[in-house]
């Protein structure tokens, strides 16, 4: 998915995102400023985010800075280093060097860190924009809905490095 997208679109960027997360939009300020200081073409930029044990029934849209304070309210707790859950690439990251695995399954952002750590790519983490992960749902979740060699898929291209934690070059 990731290298169709870097094929198909002539962008700057790639991001990708779980689609129950509320993102922070100044992150995007962030990218394109910092891309313009990066010393590598090829690079990462990734977050831990927040969870939020209910989805929120009433967000601000009346501005960006309102909408930013009203999610940044609904922060609960931190997930855990290895569940990174927003992704920015630079158009240059190697993507065809990532290995077989399935994106949106479990342990895909091990693999994603993997190669940005064998390759020596800058890994800038942008935890600091307060994103948010709606509800309580992970992959376990849904666990008891998919076969286990479907769930584990990518389990077996990880390497034995830190369970895929979020440790960067440099953070925002």
């Amino acid at each position: 998915m990731l290298l169709d997208a870097k094929q198909r679109y002539d962008a700057k960027f790639i991001i990708y995102i779980n689609s129950d997360i509320l993102i922070n939009p100044f992150i995007f300020h962030y990218v394109i400023s910092a891309s313009n200081f990066m010393i590598s073409d090829s690079y990462l930029m990734a977050a831990n985010v927040y969870d939020v044990m209910e989805v929120p029934s009433a967000l601000s849209f009346s501005s960006i800075q309102s909408y930013v304070a009203s999610v940044e309210q609904l922060r609960g707790a931190k997930r855990k280093t290895y569940a990174i859950d927003l992704f920015v690439f630079s158009s240059a990251f190697p993507f065809q060097q990532l290995q077989e695995v399935v994106v949106g399954r479990f342990l895909v952002d091990g693999e994603i860190l993997r190669l940005a750590f064998a390759q020596s790519l800058p890994v800038v983490d942008v935890s600091a924009f307060i994103s948010v992960h709606q509800g309580s749902n992970s992959s376990f979740s849904h666990a008891h809905a998919l076969d286990p060699k479907d769930l584990y898929y990518n389990k077996q291209f990880q390497a034995p490095f830190q369970n895929g934690a979020l440790k960067c070059t440099l953070h925002a």
